[in-house]
């Protein structure tokens, strides 16, 4: 982020807050990010039936699978390919 790189080099994040009061915003965005994600996860969950997806039959469930593993197939490859190119 640009804000992390000011304070990296011993300035303000973006000018106006110095190292500790850029890391408490920071801590306190990632913590509500985490608690509106769950919530979110939370309410698809509870939306859901089991009941009607048993009765979706067995395509759904195959598509479901091979998105899942393209998604997997496709962010192994993208990590192999650029994770060596990542320098911390």
């Amino acid at each position: 982020m640009i804000g992390d790189a000011a304070v990296d080099s011993g300035g303000h994040a973006f000018g106006l807050l110095g190292a500790e009061a850029w890391g408490d915003l920071t801590h306190w965005i990632k913590t509500w990010a985490e608690y509106t994600l769950a919530t979110a996860m939370a309410g698809v969950g509870l939306g859901t039936s089991i009941s009607q997806l048993k009765g979706l039959g067995v395509k759904p469930r195959l598509v479901g699978i091979a998105a899942a593993l393209a998604v997997g197939v496709a962010s192994i490859g993208l990590v192999s390919l650029f994770g060596p190119l990542i320098f911390v």
